[in-house]
């Protein structure tokens, strides 16, 4: 078997355009379970709880399906620690 290396541009994301909330809710879903494991990305980040808080309570407000959820899981993670 031989492999070919390939390489192809990628097209960066405009700045000034903001994520779509579906994204938004999966990243702070992806945050919240990488500080609840104490990896270093998120922990070199200083994000803590009440930060993840915030964004799910802001997606809440714009009637993201799931977010409720979400801000349920993040205050039983408050109460356990």
């Amino acid at each position: 078997m031989t492999f070919e290396e390939r390489t192809s541009a990628l097209a960066a994301a405009e700045p000034t355009v903001e994520p779509a909330d579906e994204f938004m809710l999966a990243a702070t879903v992806a945050d919240f379970a990488q500080l609840l494991k104490q990896t270093a990305p998120v922990s070199d980040r200083q994000l803590d709880l009440d930060d993840l808080a915030e964004r799910a309570d802001a997606l809440a407000v714009r009637g993201v399906d799931r977010a409720a959820e979400l801000i349920d899981l993040i205050a039983q993670a408050r109460a356990a620690r």
